[in-house]
């Protein structure tokens, strides 16, 4: 997945290691002050705690 084809603002579920899927936001490099990301990379806001981490970018479906 590009990053180009991510739309920043995009509701996401993201994983880190060590840590469950939680919900976060994709953001701009110029709303959280930190330099823009490579390909297939993104900033993500974490609902509850208000982090920011950079995050790999794909898409994959999942059934409940």
């Amino acid at each position: 997945v590009k990053s180009s084809a991510w739309n920043r603002r995009h509701i996401v579920w993201a994983k880190i290691k060590g840590y469950p899927w939680w919900p976060g936001i994709v953001i701009n490099p110029d709303d959280c002050g930190r330099d823009a990301v490579g390909e297939n990379k993104a900033w993500n806001f974490w609902f509850g705690d208000h982090s920011v981490s950079k995050v790999f970018l794909f898409l994959k479906f999942y059934a409940l």
